[in-house]
């Protein structure tokens, strides 16, 4: 077990983890805090918990980056892009930074590359740590439960980040049905929708809603029921209405099953595959 990781933990949030590894989709992250580059305000993840702040519920977007990586600094204008556009749906971006030089300077990267979301000197590889142990850039959304949904390393620039916006979009949009869910409006267990569209070329909308927390997996199955895949995975899911689109690229036309697991059940749907 790597003590310094639990050591780092321990220090960023004031909670004891007994594990070493890096967050992983499905995981839900404690609270964490840091100075800005541009002032000595403390930017603090929990801050924008609704469950903690009122009701105020965001999406964050942690951007890991580098300042020597060309990737990084390309990358770094689209970045405000993309708080440009969601940014009013709920988004909230973060840019967290390390290889800080006289070049490029932490209260300068903001300035150099029309960056207007705050930025945190991570040099230490504190935060960046807690969330991966690879190269930048890279992108973790935690949606507004305070659990991560996507986590990546690589570029989102066009034209690699699709599944990454497709992510956000469905981020906000849980975000936003679930905000206003009354729980006697859910079905009295947990249902599976049908796809839409179906049948599907590469692309379809899978939908489902639960009615009380949950370990929720989402796998795709062949015709004679062995699992293919698992899609999408979460350690526990609140009550609500929830969907995403499903990319099936890697998969042959055909007939395959969507399996939801919960809990106390499982449930599936045909889905036809046409390319």
């Amino acid at each position: 077990m790597n003590k310094n990781k639990i050591i780092i933990l321990i220090l960023l949030t004031g909670v004891y983890s007994l594990s070493a590894e890096s967050y992983k989709i499905g995981d839900f992250v404690a609270d964490f805090s840091d100075s800005l580059c541009t002032s000595n305000v403390e930017w603090t993840l929990y801050d924008h918990y609704g469950d903690l702040n009122g009701g105020e519920n965001k999406v964050i977007w942690l951007v890991f980056f580098n300042t020597s990586s060309r990737r990084c600094q390309l990358e770094a204008a689209y970045t405000q892009s993309i708080q440009n556009l969601f940014g009013n749906q709920g988004l909230v971006t973060v840019g967290i930074g390390s290889g800080w030089n006289n070049e490029f300077e932490c209260k300068d990267w903001s300035k150099n590359y029309s960056v207007m979301y705050p930025i945190i000197n991570d040099d230490r590889l504190n935060l960046r740590s807690l969330f991966t142990e690879e190269t930048v850039p890279h992108h973790v959304l935690i949606d507004h439960n305070m659990q991560i949904v996507y986590t990546a390393k690589g570029t989102i620039m066009p034209p690699m980040g699709n599944e990454f916006l497709l992510t956000i979009n469905s981020a906000i949009q849980n975000m936003n049905v679930l905000s206003s869910v009354d729980d006697s409006q859910l079905p009295e267990n947990p249902k599976l929708n049908s796809c839409f569209p179906n049948p599907f070329n590469n692309t379809t909308t899978i939908s489902y809603s639960i009615n009380q927390e949950t370990p929720v997996n989402i796998n795709v199955l062949d015709l004679q029921g062995r699992n293919k895949n698992s899609i999408k995975s979460y350690t526990s899911q609140t009550p609500g209405n929830y969907s995403f689109s499903w990319n099936s690229n890697q998969y042959a036309s055909g007939v395959y099953f969507i399996q939801l697991v919960t809990n106390n059940d499982i449930q599936h749907q045909k889905v036809l595959l046409i390319k």
